[in-house]
């Protein structure tokens, strides 16, 4: 798929078919826990195949948030009803006093923190050298830049690298891949770097 300047007007799609969806429920008589079951199973899943592929628009989650909270809470065209708890307080595990409903922006970028993972685990795979060639021929994924017109993809699959950033550490195997002037490999020194003598 083609993805133009307008982001939110591109992923519409999926904001008119969830839309439609649960205006259709809505007229059925649905208990708290048959809405919560609709909401993880289809309503946070449709958009799933478009989130391992793009990172979508932040406006477009808030969205797509505020429709399924809607759908939980029982409002109408005509009524809005009292939301209880925020989404965000939803959004928690249910160890955490929530109901573990997706938070869709922060999921999207958990996938793209993976197809990152895959690029550095994997880096003979085809998409892999296509990226290293195109991107960062000349250095690790870690510090490769968005470069002269990146595709949206890579743009998604940057954004996701700090995620993957903040749940990785080092580990130096054989040794045969770490600099050892330039990574932070030593957990006991400032900065984890060898520091040179002066």
């Amino acid at each position: 798929m083609w993805v133009g300047k307008s982001k939110t007007q591109i992923f519409q799609y999926i904001k008119e078919k969830l839309s439609n969806k649960l205006d259709n429920w809505k007229a059925k008589i649905l208990s708290c826990a048959g809405k919560e079951i609709l909401i993880k199973v289809v309503a946070q899943t449709m958009p799933l195949y478009a989130m391992n592929c793009y990172l979508l628009p932040k406006t477009l989650c808030d969205d797509v948030h505020k429709l399924c909270a809607s759908f939980f809470w029982g409002d109408t065209n005509d009524k809005r009803k009292i939301h209880w708890r925020s989404w965000e307080r939803l959004c928690l595990t249910k160890h955490e006093g929530g109901m573990g409903f997706k938070n869709i922006y922060a999921y999207n970028l958990a996938m793209f923190a993976k197809q990152g993972w895959r690029l550095v685990t994997n880096p003979n795979s085809l998409i892999a050298r296509l990226y290293k060639a195109r991107y960062f021929p000349h250095c690790e994924f870690w510090q490769a830049e968005l470069g002269q017109a990146p595709s949206f993809s890579w743009r998604s699959i940057l954004a996701g690298r700090p995620v993957l950033k903040a749940g990785t550490q080092w580990r130096i195997g054989d040794g045969m891949q770490v600099n050892v002037w330039n990574d932070s490999w030593i957990p006991t020194c400032p900065l984890y770097l060898v520091q040179r003598p002066a």
